[in-house]
């Protein structure tokens, strides 16, 4: 077992139940339209996907059933949480418009990199390398979406 890994990996799993909550809460807000409400719904449901596959590589770690690398500082995920803390204060304001929920989803995607710290999970478990290329693949999906629709590209 290594306490390290673990801490990084539970602090990620932390990150992605934030987001999850925040476009869970953008998908209800009675201002946004109907397929607005349904785009952050479901990004909100990968951001949980994310999470449970972060779990499922933090008990990997944890029961030692696969080697996992993490090339990823504490120091570094701390002062991305500060980062998003600051972010998710904004995304509480009750008037929040569309155009304001794409651009916080575009700054938490791209500015901050949240899927940037999947790439820096190393692991030779081939179940795991595949759940974690499905997270990079969702975030890129994210980043490209959101970037278009803060532009208000649709």
């Amino acid at each position: 077992m290594d306490s390290h890994k673990e801490q990084i990996i539970t602090n990620l799993i932390k990150i992605e139940d934030a987001l999850a909550r925040l476009y869970t809460r953008f998908s209800k807000k009675s201002n946004f339209t109907a397929p607005v409400k349904k785009f952050w719904a479901a990004i909100a449901g990968e951001e949980k996907l994310h999470s449970n596959i972060m779990d499922k590589v933090c008990q990997a770690v944890h029961e030692e059933k696969a080697t996992v690398s993490v090339d990823l500082r504490i120091e570094k995920l701390k002062e991305f949480i500060s980062k998003l803390n600051e972010i998710l204060k904004k995304a509480s304001s009750e008037n929040l418009s569309e155009a304001e929920a794409y651009s916080i989803g575009a700054k938490i995607e791209v500015e901050l990199d949240e899927g940037g710290f999947t790439g820096l999970i190393h692991t030779t478990d081939e179940k795991l390398n595949k759940l974690l290329k499905l997270v990079e693949n969702d975030t890129k999906k994210h980043r490209m979406m959101l970037v278009n629709y803060s532009r208000g590209i649709r």
